[in-house]
């Protein structure tokens, strides 16, 4: 398991390892517990690690085993394997129940899911708008500008084609959920800040509330 693993980081496919991890883990029956165990643990160990991983096979080693909690059969079974070990400090007995934690560069103000469950936007107090890898926490592509002012609400539309964001700058923007691009000019007919955003079933229309006292329905 942690030779195949040291491969993967050699090819720069640590990534691509988590997805696999995750594959084998979803086809291994239920009476092979044990086993449907050491692959959830797998998943988790890419997930905690997947950074120095992907820099260097020997961190797998070096820092990656070093930490991995000492109460789960990752460890039980490989932990002899560690090139160092941690002397001072209480290690954590398993896996924490976040399953990772991305830091943003301000206040995080709103968070919706895609429709597929595939990526999280989150809406910042900078103005700008973050995209994730709901699988491994990583950013994709740069963040949304152009608001000038904080995000107080972000939504997917339910067809998983558009993004919308209103913010405290009185404006609501549309962007291509795929591309990040911006749809259009700010939709600007609100006289004060934005408190909330969402479309319509069909994800044909879009309805905003605002600070103003007012709902406004959109043409998406």
């Amino acid at each position: 398991l942690l030779a195949w693993l040291e491969v993967m980081s050699l090819v720069g496919a640590t990534t691509d390892a988590f997805t696999m991890a995750k594959h084998v883990h979803q086809w291994l029956l239920m009476s092979n517990m044990p086993l449907r165990t050491l692959w959830n643990d797998t998943q988790r160990f890419i997930l905690a690690f997947r950074e120095p991983i992907s820099f260097c096979a020997l961190h797998i080693y070096a820092s990656a085993l070093a930490q991995c909690p000492v109460g789960t059969m990752l460890w039980a079974r490989y932990g002899n394997q560690a090139t160092t070990r941690v002397l001072l400090g209480k290690r954590q007995p398993n896996w924490s129940t976040s399953i990772w934690r991305s830091s943003a560069t301000s206040p995080v103000r709103g968070v919706t899911f895609s429709p597929d469950g595939s990526f999280l936007a989150s809406g910042l107090k900078d103005g700008t708008i973050q995209l994730l890898d709901v699988q491994t926490g990583a950013l994709l592509g740069e963040p949304l500008t152009g608001h000038s002012k904080w995000i107080t609400s972000v939504v997917f539309s339910p067809d998983g084609k558009t993004l919308a964001s209103g913010s405290i700058d009185s404006t609501v923007q549309l962007w291509d959920a795929q591309t990040g691009a911006p749809l259009g000019e700010p939709l600007t007919d609100h006289s004060e800040w934005i408190t909330s955003v969402v479309f319509s079933p069909d994800s044909k229309t879009l309805a905003s509330g605002s600070g103003d006292r007012t709902i406004r329905l959109w043409d998406a």
